[in-house]
């Protein structure tokens, strides 16, 4: 029981540390010239939101998604509608990563045990990672709007040296939400084995990919759900990778336990329906175009 408290809360330290850092490099406004660089040089203000969580959203490091929030909070307004959608971009900004980063444990995997090079595991992927990239395009081109972006200039031009305060920079809510969220998570992986088992007793296509998807929900987890992708392929042959990973991807995108959630929820007040619409649409369309590569 005790184990199932506090395995992988490691994890809340470094969300502890990046609140505290990015609070204090935001207030002293220490990445004030490459906001003014960028804010200068870029004329549409969509644009700047497009670089910043370009940027943020590509560092190879865990947590990625909390390093996003806390640069694209200086483009966000206080509060609002307009403020929730920052929560969807963070996350559209930090998850495609899993599609080709060869540091990442979704990529490494194949490669592992699939006897793929790099470039077959993105030859097989690229149909997911160009829909995803379209859909975080339309995202933010159509549905991010100029009016919603507050670039607050004046924070921006100098830097402030100010007191250190860093009990204000922490999020308690945003901490206790997450330690949930893992041993929650810590409880439904303790039984990964048997899900494992129980797929692999199965040979058609349809139930498999139907018990895959609902796993990956349940586990909310890369490193599982690309378990699940690798076994099913192994199993059913490697024709059949793309849409395994389709499945499973999208399975993992809209998990409720995907602590990610939680984090951008807390962060910028994204309403969970919010979350369900785009992720649900995102994760329709990446099921279907992995079904099209059986065609």
């Amino acid at each position: 029981m005790i184990e199932l408290l506090f395995k992988n809360q490691i994890y809340l330290f470094y969300l502890l540390g990046i609140m505290i850092i990015s609070g204090i490099i935001k207030e002293r406004g220490y990445f004030s010239n490459l906001f003014n660089y960028i804010v200068n040089k870029v004329k549409f203000k969509k644009a700047v939101v497009a670089l910043i969580s370009l940027f943020s959203g590509i560092l190879p490091i865990p947590g990625r998604v909390i390093v996003s929030a806390g640069i694209l909070d200086t483009v966000a307004p206080k509060s609002g509608k307009s403020r929730s959608k920052f929560g969807i971009i963070d996350y559209l900004a930090t998850h495609h990563y899993y599609l080709w980063s060869p540091l990442e444990k979704t990529i490494i995997l194949p490669i592992a045990t699939l006897n793929l090079t790099y470039f077959e595991v993105i030859e097989h992927i690229a149909p997911l990672l160009l829909i995803t990239l379209l859909y975080i395009t339309y995202y933010i081109v159509f549905i991010l709007k100029e009016n919603d972006i507050k670039i607050q200039r004046d924070n921006l031009l100098k830097k402030n040296e100010v007191p250190v305060n860093i009990k204000k920079y922490i999020n308690w809510n945003l901490l206790l939400t997450v330690f949930v969220v893992i041993v929650l998570s810590n409880i439904i992986s303790t039984y990964h084995d048997y899900f494992i088992g129980y797929i692999s007793y199965y040979q058609n296509l349809f139930i498999v990919s139907c018990l895959g998807f609902l796993i990956s929900i349940a586990l909310g987890s890369s490193g599982k759900f690309i378990g699940i992708t690798v076994l099913l392929t192994q199993l059913f042959g490697i024709e059949y990778f793309t849409l395994f990973f389709a499945v499973e991807y999208a399975g993992y995108l809209i998990s409720p336990v995907h602590k990610c959630v939680a984090i951008g929820k807390m962060y910028f007040g994204t309403p969970i329906i919010e979350y369900m619409k785009v992720l649900g649409g995102w994760s329709i369309l990446i099921i279907l175009f992995g079904g099209l590569t059986l065609l």
